[in-house]
């Protein structure tokens, strides 16, 4: 009957975006969780499953796209290996994005209480899994980090945050302080260019070698304008004692090449941090059958420790 009026008036009826979830059927806790340029995040509930619930405030008709395209870029990226989008609201101050909630937090966090190298790897294996299929979508991450990729409750690294200038958790600029570690040098030059799957390729080298070693690229104590010099002579960070093969340093500058026609695509990234994970599982099994070999005696003496 409303489409029939609509027509006989020759008014448009606005049809609701995919994405669209309705502001009366969200319900987020009263205190935020973390905040950002963009507006804060809370925790809350969907239908019922628990949610973080991205709350942006949106200003302009630029902000309006940015919003709507955003929401359009994360409704296709459905993939084990990516934040799971539930949907959004521009009808409402503030809008919001709702997505799954990673039980475990980012991995920085995650790694600093647990301490198992085969899991690390494993990790890292699936967050270049999530940045495949974005890039086989042609979804440019952008802003990648380590605490942009997330651990659920089963143990799956989730990336986050990609290609958006609203949801994530830090400003974009690349001379925010401590961005320019994770920057790919190409970005960081007086020619600077946008975001590619190149320079996406070299954040996760970064990402690496955050993980493995616990720390974030180059010294801490380093300023960031000396890192911009580093990078942009075809420095890379000294080799962390964690990286135990030269193979799994090399791996890294592979991924960091300078030139960026040159760094290692994503499916051979995949292969060795599968194999890596796989020799971690090996030595981790051996250590443990040596150590419970090391108390028997076989004349029937158990030995002291």
């Amino acid at each position: 009957m409303t489409q029939h009026l609509a027509h006989l008036s020759g008014a448009t009826i606005p049809v609701a975006p995919d994405w669209f979830i309705p502001d009366h059927e969200v319900q987020r806790e009263r205190s935020h969780l973390a905040r950002g340029s963009f507006g804060k995040v809370y925790r809350g509930r969907w239908r019922g499953e628990k949610v973080v619930i991205k709350c942006v405030d949106v200003v302009t008709a630029d902000d309006e796209r940015d919003f709507s395209r955003e929401a359009r870029i994360w409704l296709r990226a459905q993939h084990p290996n990516v934040v799971r989008f539930m949907g959004a609201c521009h009808l409402t101050t503030p809008c919001f994005f709702v997505c799954e909630e990673a039980r475990n937090g980012d991995l920085v966090d995650f790694l600093a209480k647990n301490n198992d190298r085969a899991l690390v790897w494993r990790l890292l294996h699936g967050a270049a899994v999530g940045l495949r299929f974005l890039h086989q979508n042609n979804i440019v991450h952008g802003d990648l980090k380590c605490n942009q990729i997330l651990v659920s409750e089963d143990l799956t690294a989730k990336l986050t945050d990609f290609g958006m200038s609203f949801v994530s958790l830090e400003s974009r600029p690349a001379a925010t302080t401590g961005a320019v570690r994770r920057k790919a040098p190409e970005l960081l030059s007086n020619k600077a260019t946008a975001p590619t799957f190149a320079s996406d390729v070299y954040s996760f080298g970064m990402c690496v070698v955050e993980a493995v070693s616990g720390r974030v690229p180059w010294q801490v104590h380093l300023p960031d304008i000396a890192v911009v010099y580093h990078l942009t002579h075809g420095e890379l960070p000294s080799r962390p004692k964690e990286f135990t093969s030269d193979e799994q340093w090399e791996f890294v500058r592979k991924l960091c090449a300078f030139e960026r026609t040159e760094r290692l695509g994503l499916a051979d990234a995949i292969e060795k941090l599968e194999m890596f994970t796989q020799e971690e599982v090996r030595l981790t099994a051996a250590h443990h059958n040596g150590f419970a070999t090391t108390g028997i005696d076989t004349t029937g003496n158990a030995d002291a420790f």
